[in-house]
């Protein structure tokens, strides 16, 4: 029964994929995948949706955001992070216990999923193991993470070092779907089908290439605009208004 709706979500993305492909059998799937042309990975995108919010749902994805949410939102209304110089124990507590908590779990989390990952979906005991190394590793690690970007933006180098790269996070949603677009290029076979060819080595370079790329993209955009092209709209539906776009420009006198 607990898995009733997202069985019922992976039943509808199958159903949607057979009917958009024309594919019958699971078998088929890979075969099918290598042939089709961009057009049939939008298809299996579609029916991907499905499988995604399945999957979502199972591992109760809502509620774990929200909650990292509301934690972001307390920190703000509370103006925590413009006193930072005010609250330097605090952050100090927050890291060490984020690293001293965090870093197990985590260690086990990875011990689980590797190899008892089929218990978490099958509901077994080690499903539940898997769950709990989950909920004391990621928050507490990541919130030790914001602690330590904190800190380093209050030194002179740390400071120059992340506004280097802060216009990559004011575009981060026109980044991570650019850099998905450039990803599906390069490695699929309906693009470069470099997917599976590269080692780890060449994959770290191709990953620090396009950072690189976008922290100059991102950089020259800003100059010019006030938002990323998917901030724009998002920012304009969220306020029921078109918000302005580019840079006002100063008139000198």
């Amino acid at each position: 029964m607990v898995n009733a709706p997202a069985n019922f979500l992976h039943l509808i993305g199958e159903n949607v994929f057979k009917q958009l492909s024309g594919v019958q059998s699971e078998g088929d799937y890979e075969a099918w995948f290598k042939q089709a042309n961009w057009w049939g990975v939008l298809k299996l995108n579609i029916a991907g949706i499905f499988h995604r919010f399945g999957y979502l749902f199972l591992v109760s994805r809502t509620p774990k955001v929200l909650g990292m949410f509301l934690i972001g939102f307390v920190l703000g209304r509370s103006n925590f992070y413009k006193n930072i110089a005010q609250h330097k124990k605090t952050v100090y507590w927050i890291i060490g216990l984020g690293l001293l908590i965090g870093l197990p779990a985590n260690y086990v989390l990875a011990y689980y999923v590797h190899n008892f990952d089929g218990d978490y979906y099958q509901l077994k005991i080690n499903g539940l193991y898997q769950t709990m190394a989950y909920a004391f590793g990621v928050a507490p690690l990541a919130m030790a993470y914001v602690g330590m970007f904190m800190l380093c933006f209050q030194t002179g180098f740390g400071r120059k070092a992340m506004l280097v790269i802060a216009p990559v996070g004011k575009m981060a949603f026109s980044n991570y779907v650019s850099h998905s677009l450039v990803c599906q290029f390069v490695f699929l076979s309906q693009g470069l089908n470099y997917g599976g060819k590269l080692g780890t080595f060449y994959l770290t370079v191709f990953a620090i290439a396009l950072f690189t790329l976008q922290i100059l993209i991102s950089t020259v955009w800003l100059r010019y605009f006030n938002y990323g092209p998917l901030e724009w709209v998002w920012r304009s539906l969220t306020y029921g208004k078109a918000q302005s776009f580019t840079k006002a420009q100063t008139v000198l006198a």
